[in-house]
């Protein structure tokens, strides 16, 4: 890493604030640049990760599965939507080509919407789409794995990854989900309408088999749990991948992809044959309210109000133009430091520095970044970090000299003059720092000469983004927010490669009094195999800094590693990679004479190791304009490599605006959590998830998340069966979320109201319950026991004040008359109580005797549950579960006692169309009445058999011998 001086009369330099504007957007989603005009979607950026060694075959494989791709996306789509450009990028390592393009600073693995990454026999993960949002909204990225991709024995692909990729595309630009079971969910269901076990499918025309074996791996019949009601977990279900007398449905790429008659997703408003199946409980209907995929994507902005209406184009139209670009082995950062009319020596000036050198200090190990900066910074830093190069000075300032602090006036010829005097192709990109606040770059002009950048401004977010391409980082007034450094380790973050990885364990921004002092802990995890820095910021007098190796080894500002900068205000304590030991760490920080605000940041700027990869943290915050009222969540996800980390504690910080008590609005904290339930749709994906409805008025809000010495596991094999844990890592994982501006005030809320309680400032209900489930019933006692994760009074916040369970005897008739079905009484309930929710995230069960709820003689049931408020604000009803009843005689029925707490008996009836278990013992005062039945019923089939057979000898009799019929002697 290089790091050049450019000379001005003009002071200008970086700063990252990651506060991105992402506000502005309408749904819960990364950015992402692909676009869908005249039915053809470009831009997509398809990354191979740097595992995947170089192989042509590869290329030609993806190119044609692609291709088919297109055609399966158009035929799906009702002709409406096919690939039309699609961007690979290749790792660095791969060989240089002529065709390959220099990929920009921001085209990389972690904006990429395709990510193909290689094959770890111990770490093997099914393709997944990282999702944050829910139903209806985009996805982060796709993940395949070449094996997957490219092997055909992988199951259940078959051969059709053209289909799959549809598939995958459909949860990540749509937000649509799979339609066959999930890891730990039910094969088959109770269907209502049709009164039988049924498995888990759309359509439900799909045809195939249901199995089991037994230890000799022999096929057997299924057999009921009679808890349940459903098959055991023993038996499967097969789907026939092939029809060859023809399948009468087409339906559906998110279930059975791979049979090939399937060609479209289902539909509510469509005939038989392709009708949505909305019974089962599988991620779609748990997700979605239980809609159609294909209502839920022609729902979207891409197909809403008749957008990209279909076509007629032929196969040779439907081929992608496909684009290599490669990562320059150079990259070049230009920063510019916007101070507008600020002295050069006041506080602004200092944050300004400091970030420089974070960011300057954090790309040391990278040799071949070479960074610019201006010369108003040579005298803070060491001459060892700056490197002079009057050449390029002289060309590259001839242009900042010209903007004069006009930003938004910048040409594309001026831009392409601070990078004029390279001798070989470089990724590039421009860090400004701004005090300016209603200076906004011509982002155009950027954007055009094939410059990245990043745009930071010290003042509040202005409520407006309008025109600018770039993402812009603002600050945030509260005195313990450290907006501006954590925003550098943001965007390295984002311009990372897999070679090496910045990864930030602890951040934390303390205002000391004199004698103050401030002691904590990190972990070091062997995930890490890299150099180790400790970098303090502070303001006043230099502090006291110990700190402690596991070892017990002491480290302090006196030591041979540390180093302090005075003029910058900053002190580095610097441990090579065998000196970063792994296990706990403590420190301490002390205030001397004067009051001082300390920062400090924990770093390792780690490589990956015979394999092995650092595990990261990401977070974000995002906010949905679209809710009523609108929904801001946070969420985190944390992975190594491609695979969860499951088990941690997740702290979430929100900064909020507004001034509490001549103050700064406190902080929130909250834990994140992944459970599936609230905000967080997937249960152990590694995503940790929790709505904030904690809003204190218009302004902008900021996010920051840490795990603080936490124990979590790596999912190392993901399949639709089972979750296998490998390895518990103790870890320590800082990240800055980003930021949302709130348009809309918090106080007007009249538009919010979803009661009719008047005069209130409660304006959210209980989140939506979507994990709902039968745990068991009773054929004898007529019982059944629902469980599911409590919401809370605001979304998944404390706790609600009753729940709304309503029930029928048709599934599909109870999902379109919710609110107009019958709730279920409390006479009803055994054990539990509808009127005592418990706190948000914990589990819940409740015990319906359904004897008194029969509406008409049909032997199941489906329920549906949602939560409401002290000031009645009902949330949205849950996923419906559906469950059967078998025909039990009033003699061996358990009288139902209200209130009861005694459990519920387990009925040993076989459930109808279900083969029982054969070690079942009926009563003898049950079987005296079936073996009266048989003998009357084989009595009544001897008297036919009789009559019949006197009946054919009579005729016999009677019959003229047609020799004389027919005159023949």
């Amino acid at each position: 890493m290089y790091v050049n001086k450019m000379s001005t009369s003009r002071p200008w330099t970086i700063l990252l604030l990651c506060l991105v504007g992402i506000g502005e957007l309408a749904a819960i989603s990364r950015q992402s640049d692909i676009k869908l005009e005249n039915n053809g979607y470009s831009d997509i950026l398809l990354a191979f990760d740097e595992t995947i060694p170089h192989s042509q075959s590869f290329i030609n494989k993806t190119k044609d599965y692609f291709t088919r791709a297109s055609k399966v996306l158009y035929i799906a789509t009702r002709q409406r939507a096919y690939f039309k450009d699609i961007k690979i990028l290749v790792p660095p390592t791969w060989p240089d080509d002529p065709s390959y393009q220099i990929a920009a600073v921001d085209q990389t693995l972690y904006k990429s919407d395709i990510i193909i990454t290689s094959s770890n026999i111990n770490k093997r993960s099914v393709p997944q789409t990282r999702t944050y949002g829910g139903c209806g909204n985009p996805g982060i990225h796709i993940q395949f794995t070449t094996d997957f991709l490219f092997k055909d024995r992988y199951p259940p692909y078959y051969s059709h990854s053209d289909k799959f990729i549809v598939h995958q595309w459909a949860t990540f630009r749509w937000g649509v989900f799979q339609e066959y079971p999930s890891a730990g969910e039910q094969t088959f269901y109770f269907s209502t309408v049709y009164a039988r076990i049924s498995a888990v499918k759309c359509s439900i025309l799909l045809k195939g088999r249901t199995y089991a074996r037994d230890a000799n791996n022999k096929l057997i019949q299924c057999q009921t749990d009679p808890s349940t009601g459903l098959y055991t977990s023993e038996c499967q279900y097969y789907v026939y991948p092939r029809y060859p007398i023809g399948l009468k449905t087409h339906v559906s790429l998110m279930d059975h992809h791979y049979i090939q008659e399937v060609t479209g997703f289902c539909d509510d408003d469509a005939d038989y044959a392709t009708k949505h199946n909305a019974e089962p409980l599988n991620r779609q209907n748990r997700l979605c309210s239980h809609r159609s995929t294909w209502d839920v994507i022609s729902n979207t902005p891409d197909f809403v109000g008749g957008r990209n209406p279909p076509t007629n184009y032929t196969d040779a139209q439907l081929v992608p133009k496909f684009t290599f670009i490669k990562a320059a082995r150079k990259r070049r950062s230009v920063i510019l430091m916007d101070m507008g009319q600020s002295a050069q020596d006041d506080a602004s000036f200092l944050k300004l520095s400091q970030a420089v050198a974070h960011y300057v200090g954090a790309n040391e190990v990278r040799g071949e970044h070479q960074i610019l900066v201006p010369e108003i910074l040579e005298k803070p830093f060491r001459p060892k970090r700056v490197v002079r190069s009057a050449h390029e000075n002289g060309d590259s300032l001839h242009a900042i000299e010209d903007m004069k602090y006009e930003l938004s006036n910048i040409k594309e010829d001026d831009v392409k003059q601070l990078f004029s005097s390279e001798v070989s192709p470089s990724q590039k990109q421009v860090i400004v720092f701004s005090t300016n606040q209603t200076n906004l770059p011509n982002t155009t002009a950027f954007k055009s000469a094939g410059v990245t950048l990043h745009w930071i401004s010290l003042h509040p977010h202005p409520g407006t983004n309008k025109g600018v391409w770039t993402p812009v980082y603002y600050s945030h007034g509260h005195p313990e927010s450290m907006a501006h450094l954590d925003a550098v380790y943001d965007v390295i973050q984002r311009t990372d490669g897999t070679s090496a990885y910045t990864v930030k364990l602890f951040s934390a921004t303390k205002i000391l009094e004199p004698g103050q002092e401030y002691r904590d802990t990190f972990t070091i995890d062997n995930s890490l195999h890299g150099n180790l820095s400790l970098l303090v910021t502070y303001t006043g007098m230099l502090p006291l800094l110990e700190v402690m190796s596991p070892s017990r080894k002491l480290y302090s500002d006196i030591s041979s590693e540390t180093e302090i900068n005075h003029e910058l205000k900053m002190v580095k304590v610097s441990l090579k990679y065998d000196e970063a030991e792994v296990g706990r760490w403590e420190f301490r920080m002390k205030s001397r004479r004067s009051t001082s605000t300390i920062s400090l940041v924990v770093l390792s700027n780690s490589t990956p190791r015979d394999g092995i990869v650092p595990i990261t943290l990401k977070a974000r915050l995002m906010l949905n304009n679209d809710s009523v009222p609108p929904k801001m969540a946070a969420y985190a996800d944390v992975t190594q490599g491609q695979h969860p980390v499951t088990g941690l504690k997740v702290i979430a910080t929100v900064f909020r605006p507004g001034v509490e008590d001549g103050e700064h609005t406190s902080p929130y904290k909250m834990m994140l959590l992944d459970k599936g339930a609230g905000a967080d749709i997937n249960k152990d994906d590694g995503i940790y998830s929790r709505y904030f409805p904690y809003l204190t008025g218009r302004g902008d809000y900021l996010l920051t998340v840490d795990i603080f010495n936490s124990h979590g596991s790596v999912i190392s094999h993901w399949t639709e069966e089972k979750l296998d844990r490998q390895g518990t890592f103790s870890i320590s994982r800082s990240a800055h979320g980003g930021s949302v501006y709130l348009h809309t005030d918090h106080s007007d809320n009249s538009a919010w109201r979803t009661s009719d309680i008047p005069d209130r400032n409660d304006v959210y209900p209980p989140s939506r319950i979507i994990d709902l489930h039968v745990v068991r019933k009773s054929d004898i006692n007529m019982t059944v026991t629902l469980s599911w994760t409590a919401p809370g009074d605001d979304l998944d916040h404390g706790t609600a004040a009753m729940y709304d369970i309503k029930y029928g005897q048709n599934g599909l008739d109870l999902l379109k008359l919710k609110d107009d079905s019958p709730s279920v009484p409390e006479v009803a309930i055994v054990t539990g109580s509808i009127k005592n929710p418990l706190p948000d995230g914990t589990t819940q069960y409740l015990t319906i005797n359904v004897t008194g709820l029969f509406l008409i003689k049909r032997k199941g049931f489906a329920f549906l549950i949602r939560g409401i408020d002290d000031f009645g604000n009902k949330g949205e009803f849950s996923n419906m579960v559906t469950v059967g009843f078998s025909s039990i005689p009033e003699t061996q029925r358990t009288k139902h006692v209200t209130g009861s707490n005694r459990e519920a008996d387990v009925s040993d009836t076989a459930e109808y169309m279900a083969v029982p278990k054969v070690d079942i013992l009926q009563s003898k005062a049950g079987l005296w009445p079936l073996l009266f039945l048989n003998v009357i019923l084989l009595t009544c089939f001897l008297l036919i058999g009789i009559v019949f057979m006197s009946m054919y000898h009579r005729d016999r009799y009677l019959q003229p011998d047609s020799s004389s019929v027919l005159g023949i002697a």
